[in-house]
């Protein structure tokens, strides 16, 4: 991104210097580059976006030996109504039970249908709205008010959610 991002500051030089000289036709032709590079910027967030999300994935497909998790690494609790109409998680029974990093790091969750996502917990937020991955695991889950879902610590920033 470096070279974009130095070819850019290039064009919009050239640019100024042409419009200093009211010459029409170089600022159209590098108003169409500096058009090209914002594209390639667009396209390279949206790669690098993908990248992060497949990291996410691999990491969380870790083949070594299954983790043994003791009873005080999960917590169970009923979703309520609010919280499918909202596509958010209430985490106050994870926090509760000590089981949601207060610290305003990122941390991970892996549902049960498969998906991965890294979020951060907003300080005085009791709830997780992590984008259309909440509501996506409700619809998979099919959970519907007063079903009960399990927070279950796997590693230190690691979590998994799913439907009892």
């Amino acid at each position: 991104m470096k070279e974009v991002s130095d070819l850019e500051e290039t064009v919009w030089g050239l640019i100024s210097e042409a419009t200093d000289k009211r010459d029409p036709a170089p600022i159209r032709e590098l108003t169409r580059v500096a058009e090209e590079l914002d594209q390639i910027k667009k396209e390279a967030k949206k790669i690098d976006d993908a990248v992060e999300k497949l990291r996410v994935k691999v990491e969380g497909l870790d083949a070594s030996e299954p983790k043994k998790t003791d009873a005080t690494d999960s917590v169970t609790w009923k979703v309520s109504p609010w919280d499918i109409r909202s596509g958010v998680l209430s985490i106050e029974e994870p926090k509760k039970a000590g089981l949601i990093p207060n610290n305003g790091r990122k941390f991970k969750v892996k549902t049960s249908i498969g998906q991965f996502f890294q979020v951060e917990i907003q300080p005085g937020k009791d709830t997780l709205a992590a984008g259309n991955e909440i509501r996506d695991f409700y619809e998979g889950e099919k959970v519907k008010p007063g079903d009960l879902l399990v927070w279950r610590k796997t590693d230190s920033l690691e979590f998994t959610l799913e439907k009892a």
